[in-house]
């Protein structure tokens, strides 16, 4: 097992036996234990522990279970994970945030989804804007990972007319999705449809590369895996095997 700084062990301790208070745990504390968390376990132990600490801490200071939102848990976990990843160890957080600087903004303030940093926003031939790769991204690297709040199919019909296509479906009768124009931005991925795609499912929010991507290419997924809609729509993917609708 990997250890953990003399500070980092105590305030795990600290979190597990909620000794903690709402004033004491924000933000950077999130990051902290999450940067725990995976430098102790692999990354599906590390959110079970996380998700399990989260809801035990909410319920001691008395807030309602609803309060706990597994999306932004998932999010923030695999963002760290990403950092984890493409950096040198370092030996406590402080050390980890001065390799990833873009963690330590607020909650409010960062995007509710999650993209490599390896990816940019442009303007797509398939359409509107879509998701390029900057760098060369290895097969199985996470390209993005979808936040959002949990919505029902009738929240989605009263939201489309104003925020238009920007969920991904993760039940028959439930969706990721932002819920004002504010969030739409940095709740999107901006990943196009692709008869082709590059990019898979990992989970049900998680996207990563199905091959050797290089740079210079557009990230696209297949939305049959991501919608369930009856709707259809012509599709301008361009791909040889192009099935022509979507």
């Amino acid at each position: 097992m990997k250890s953990l700084s003399a500070s980092d062990g105590k305030f795990l301790a600290a979190f597990e036996a909620c000794a903690l208070t709402a004033a004491d745990f924000r933000h950077r504390e999130h990051l902290r234990i999450a940067y725990i968390y995976l430098t102790l376990h692999p990354y599906a132990e590390a959110l079970e522990k996380m998700e399990t600490g989260l809801r035990n801490l909410l319920a001691h200071l008395g807030a309602p279970g609803s309060k706990y939102n597994h999306t932004l848990t998932e999010a923030w976990l695999r963002a760290v994970q990403h950092f984890m990843q493409n950096s040198e160890p370092t030996a406590n957080l402080e050390q980890f945030l001065e390799t990833a600087p873009a963690l330590s903004a607020n909650f409010v303030t960062m995007p509710q989804s999650y993209l490599s940093p390896k990816t940019a926003v442009r303007e797509s031939p398939i359409q509107g804007r879509g998701l390029f790769a900057t760098k060369a991204i290895a097969p199985g690297e996470i390209v993005a990972v979808k936040g959002g709040h949990i919505i029902t199919r009738e929240i989605l019909q009263t939201l489309r007319p104003t925020l238009g296509p920007a969920e991904v479906q993760i039940a028959e009768d439930l969706f990721i999705c932002p819920v004002t124009e504010a969030e739409r931005e940095g709740s999107m991925i901006f990943s196009n449809h692709s008869c082709e795609p590059n990019l898979g499912l990992d989970g049900q929010i998680t996207f990563v590369a199905m091959r050797a991507i290089e740079a210079g290419e557009e990230l696209t997924h297949d939305w049959a895996m991501t919608d369930d809609d009856e709707s259809t729509t012509i599709c301008h993917c361009g791909a040889k095997n192009c099935r022509g609708t979507i």
